[in-house]
Parts: C-alpha cells; structure tokens; sequence
C-alpha cells in the first residue's frame, strides 16, 4: 500500500522568519504535495528548463543563464522532441553525449565546481552517470560543467558568438542551427506583468558623445516591455547637478505619451556625484504613490554606473531599497571584471543582480537577459492590502521577519491555486513545495524568504484576488499548513500560536561550530551579535541557531526542539535516504526529504504507523485479511511484523490455536483463520495436530 495515500506533503528552510498565508474560498481541505520535475527522469517543457536555470544560476557556476537557456530549446526544444528520451541516449534535455559527458567526470580542473554542486544542490557529481542526465537537474550541470571544462569561462551575450561556442561544445555541427533556431526568439515581457522600473543614470564620467549610446540601448530595452499604465510602468533618474526626475512613473497617464518619445530629448551631465544620493532620489521620490509607484507591483530600481562613490554610503541606500521591497541591478560600465563595491551593493548572489560591460556594443547584448530577469522580478510584499483582478497571476516573495508576519491571501471566484517554494523563485505546477487550494493557511517561521505564485482563472471570471499582510501572530480559527525551520505538517492555529511562542531551531552552516566534541550532551552559547538567538550543539555536535520566542528579545534554550528539527542533513541527501522517522518518535507521522533537504512531515493513514525498515506506513495493528482498511480485530493484538518481516513471515496468533498472523513484505500484519487443526508454529503452517503442545 503506498505510504503517501491521504497525506499531507510539504516544505521550507533555514533563517528567521514568521509568516503566515491565509487563502479563502474554497471550503476543502487542502492536500498540497510537493513537486520536483527537475530531479525527475524524462520531464520536458519550458518551465521544468526555467526552474532548471533558476537553480543554476543561484550557484554562480555559469554566469550566463541565456546561453544554457538557448542551448535547451536548439538540443530538444526542451526536452519536447520526440527523440529526446530515446532508449539508446541518456544525454536528456541538453543532449550530452557520453564522450561529452565523460569530459565532466573526474576532473581535476572542475574540483571548484563539483564542490558548488555538492553544498548547493546536494548532487555527488562523483557518483553521477551517464543515464542520470535524463534528470533535467543533472543534464543542465551536465552543460555546465562541460563548458567549464573546454576552459569557456566568460559566455558572451550576442547571438552570434554564442553560435559559435554551441558549435565548439558540439564538433561536426554548424553553428547555422544554433543561430537560425534562436534568431527568431525574441524575448519579451508579458503583457500581464504590473513592473514599476525606474533607470537610474549615475555615470560620473560619461562624454557626452556616449550618451547616445544610452539612449540607444534605453531604446531597445523599453521595446521589449509593453510600456501601459496597467502593464509596465517607467521611471528616469538623470541628474545635472543633483539626481533629477526625468521622467516619473505616471507621467505617460498625464502628459499622454511614452517615455520612448522622451529617452531622444534626455538630458545628462556627468560628474562627481554620490550613487548613495541618486538611490536615496530613486525611493523617496521615484518610488511614492505620487510619482505612479502602484501597491502590489514588482519593484526594480535599474542603475547604470561606470563607478560607485562613496561605497558605505551606497551600502546603506540600497539596504533601505530592499527593506521598503525594491530590487536593485546593476550594470556598470568598466574594464574591471568585477567590482566588489557593486556586488556589496545589490542582493546575493551578486552574480543574478550586477553585471560589467567593457562598451555600450557588449551593453546592448544584454538586453535579452535584462528583459527577462526585469520582467520575472517578483513583487516583494510588506504589511498592507493588495488587490488584483481575478485573472491576474502574481509572483511574489513574502517578507522576512525575526519577530513574526501573518499573510492572508482572500481570492474570489473557484479554481485559483497558490504554488509556493524556498529555492524556486517562480514556483509553478512542475517545482514547488507547496501546493493549495484557495481557502487554507500557511504559517512559516524560521525560514527563507518564501516566494510564491498565485495563479487566477484565466477563463471569465468575477471578483478579485485580495491579499492582506499584517505584524501579527497567528489567524484565530483557521487551520493549515506550518511550515517552521526547515520542517513542514499540518497544524492548528493553536499549534502556530504554540510555534509563535516557542524557540525554534535552525541549522546553523555558517557561523563557526563551538561545539565540543568531547562533550555529548547538549551545549548552548551566547549568539555573537544577536540577543534575539542563541547557539546551540545537539548530542551528536550538530550546530543549531535558536530563535527566541516572538516578542521576546532574549532567551534560553526552552523549545519543544525535536518538532521544528530539520533531519535532512546534507550528509542523508547524498546517502540517497529521503524517508525518516518523524524527529519527535510520533509513529502515526513520517519525514521524507526533498531533494533540496526539506523535511515534508507527513501522517500516515488512519490506523497505521511508520516502518522505518520498509519506508512504508503500515497497519499498528493486526488486520482481517477482509477487514484491510477497517478497524483492527483485535486492538491489544500489536503487529508483530514490524521490524521482523524478513524472517518471520508467519506467527502465532495470541489466545487463539486456531488463527496464525501473516506479514507482507512492507511489515503489515494480517489475522488469517487455519481451514481446518490449528497453528503449528514449529512448522509454519495448520495441522491436525498441534506441535507446540507435543514438544
């Protein structure tokens, strides 16, 4: 019998936050499972390949995302060609052949990257083979680590050159096919995005003879957007003196044209100026409800630079951008191939969010990756009310907090589904870890910033979807889904309530291990620099950080502790289990493992417990074999077949000659009646005559 039937599945990770997701509507209770299509053998289709590269791309391994995403749709039009799974190649989705497969394998020159993908995406590249490329995971980092090995280190923007290296990657065939299968990609934002984007110009040394070449490249970027006062609404920072208004956010809705008819008339003026102040311009000014900035829509201040001054100053500007939920990139014209004050200033990895260019020629390549990364930013959510129409499908990241937020989400109208996930920044029906139907709560404390996808109808529909964020504990009454340090069950509110006013435990990777090993008990140590958390070791030198109770800015360790650990180390992913017992010994629940290491508590069906041994739920107690399902006959008859099913198949049924008990092979116990004797249990089966009693 499978484990997973009438179960709950789902998923978070490791940092410090409390929130909560209300979704309204649906009168259901919700089953969400989690999905991993990119771990999955033979999966296709554009978003399996964009979750793919999301994943990636968060390693830095590869610094160009547009390369691997063109190499996808030229190899198997994702993964959708009739011949990609064929029985006779593994080379999956980005159709590496063995020989080239093999170039990955070990590698002296790739020691960096097995590493990355080692501490990243928990994947032994060691232990990897050729069949295993039919994962889309695998065959992706199969892609990657090739160019790494035939030393192409810096992947180019344009088309063209990037025709050329597919072309090296794959001896004996035309660059042509590269070339004429993309040229006709063009990549553009939908049309259903809600982007407030604000360019910022802060060239200290820009001649006015480059400026043309700004605008230039401002001219294709903005073509690519649908530029409307509902879709994608523009700002310009420009300065003189002092950062300018150029052009605000609403200016389209009152002065009656697009902000492509001024970008010809821009004015410039280089010189010393502080980044810190046009950033600062950009969120006080550009950034307000006056200026055009819309509640609930994605934020992006885009800042083209050849320097950034006064870099603490920068620091702090963009730290207040990101904390009133505005994403900064930067592009920064320059000979240096990186710059630590750019990749301090913008959110991490650096490698997503700044990018050099030599020359505005190698700045206008980037336009494709632009568009796309602008057009998927997310919205990021604070504590207010948003409201969109039904259809309308929102991509969002929620706020962190150490001292606890409440989300609830209200949609009108059946069928809208809500797809959450840590590590997939668009989750959607192929990767998620969280799946629910309107109507139902997820609490989160303790995690990652959690990002999330709300999908309305796209068909007719009435009414609006309405999300609600407030600093609050816990939704009074309604039930769902607690998703706590690592760890995610089904809850009650008074469950989240006990979680809001419980130390929680997150495993600590970061911070130096105090742990003394020569002590096995457990150790707790002041946190260096936040009273609101506390270190601690467990019994087996496994570091934690506790966070304290919300409200509370100091405490020990008190925690219930076993319910909010997350077993799913590293060190079992790469050992291949992903089903555990449940951390607290609750045998009615069990743990499986994501391949991302979130722990997915789930309950057993009713009238059954964990096996550790077979990785089954099986029945507590012993069964009618007609009865599967149904209460047991005999509840003080426990099942004799856990943990001794391989070599005892049969025994002897208590207080009854002439019964026996039968094990199957996951541990479940069956009463079964002799047809005729009783039980001989020497023997194994009923005879006329009953052994145990001769001798």
């Amino acid at each position: 019998m499978d484990a997973n039937i009438g179960s709950y599945r789902m998923r978070t990770t490791s940092q410090v936050t409390g929130l909560m997701v209300i979704l309204l509507g649906s009168s259901v209770y919700p089953q969400p499972l989690f999905e991993e299509d990119v771990f999955r053998a033979n999966t296709s289709g554009p978003q399996v390949v964009e979750n793919v590269l999301d994943l990636i791309g968060s390693t830095c391994l590869l610094g160009n995302r547009i390369f691997l995403r063109r190499a996808a749709r030229v190899e198997s039009d994702d993964g959708r060609s009739a011949d990609t799974y064929r029985d006779s190649f593994r080379g999956g989705i980005w159709n590496i052949g063995e020989s080239n497969f093999n170039l990955t394998t070990n590698n002296l020159q790739l020691s960096y990257q097995y590493s990355v993908v080692k501490s990243h995406l928990n994947v032994d590249w060691s232990a990897v083979t050729w069949s295993d490329l039919r994962k889309p995971i695998i065959s992706g980092l199969a892609a990657t680590l090739l160019i790494k090995a035939k030393n192409m280190n810096n992947i180019p923007e344009d088309i063209t050159a990037q025709s050329q290296i597919w072309s090296i990657v794959n001896p004996g065939v035309p660059m042509f096919t590269f070339y004429s299968t993309e040229i006709g990609h063009r990549i553009e934002c939908d049309a259903d995005a809600m982007l407030d984007l604000v360019i910022i110009l802060d060239f200290q040394k820009l001649p006015t003879l480059d400026f043309v070449d700004v605008i230039n490249f401002l001219k294709g970027l903005l073509d690519r957007f649908r530029l409307s006062m509902d879709g994608t609404r523009v700002g310009i920072v420009t300065k003189r003196l002092h950062p300018t208004a150029a052009w605000l956010l609403n200016s389209q809705a009152s002065i009656g044209y697009s902000v492509v008819n001024v970008l010809t008339a821009l004015r410039f003026q280089a010189g010393p100026t502080f980044t810190g102040d046009a950033l600062k311009f950009a969120r006080e000014t550009m950034f307000k409800a006056s200026a055009g900035a819309r509640a609930g829509s994605s934020k992006v201040a885009l800042l083209l630079t050849d320097t950034v001054t006064e870099p603490v100053y920068a620091r702090e500007e963009a730290k207040h951008l990101r904390d009133e939920g505005i994403s900064l990139k930067v592009v920064q014209l320059t000979n240096a191939s990186s710059d630590p004050d750019v990749e301090l200033l913008v959110e991490r990895p650096a490698c997503l969010n700044a990018r050099q260019v030599t020359s505005f020629k190698e700045m206008q390549t980037l336009v494709d990756r632009l568009t796309s990364e602008l057009c998927r930013a997310p919205a990021v959510l604070l504590p207010g009310n948003y409201t969109y129409p039904c259809h309308h499908t929102l991509v969002a990241r929620l706020p962190d907090s150490s001292n606890g937020i409440s989300v609830k989400a209200t949609m009108a109208g059946a069928g809208a589904e809500v797809f959450a996930a840590t590590r997939y920044p668009l989750p959607d029906e192929t990767s998620h870890d969280i799946r629910l139907q309107a109507g139902h709560v997820l609490y989160i404390r303790g995690s990652d910033p959690m990002y999330i996808r709300v999908k309305g109808q796209r068909s007719s529909c009435t009414g609006d979807l309405t999300i609600e964020i407030k600093e609050t504990d816990t939704f009074r009454g309604l039930p769902g889904v607690c998703a706590i340090a690592g760890t995610v069950r089904p809850c009650t509110d008074a469950e989240m309530t006990l979680a809001t006013s419980d130390v929680i435990l997150v495993r600590d990777t970061v911070t130096q291990n105090l742990c003394d090993s020569r002590n096995r008990s457990v150790e707790t140590y002041p946190h260096p620099v936040d009273n609101h958390k506390f270190l601690m070791c467990d019994q087996a030198d496994n570091l934690y950080v506790g966070i304290c109770p919300v409200g509370i800015t100091s405490c020990v360790h008190t925690s219930s502790g076993c319910k909010y650990s997350n077993p799913c180390s590293p060190e079992l992913l790469l050992s291949g289990v992903r089903s555990q017992m449940e951390p607290c010994g609750n045998q009615s629940n069990y743990v499986t493992c994501t391949s991302l290491g979130v722990a997915e508590v789930t309950s057993c069906p009713p009238a059954q417990v964990w096996n550790h041994d077979t990785a089954r739920c099986v029945f507590k107690y012993v069964h009618a074999i007609t009865g599967i399902g149904s209460n047991a006959d005999d509840q003080s008859v426990v099942n004799p077949c856990i943990h001794a099913h391989e070599d005892h198949m049969y025994f002897p049924y208590p207080g009854a000659s002439n019964k026996y008990i039968f094990c199957d092979h996951y541990g479940n116990a069956y009463a079964q009646t002799c047809r005729s004797g009783v039980w001989n249990e020497q023997m194994k089966i009923c005879t006329d005559v009953n052994a145990n009693v001769l001798g």
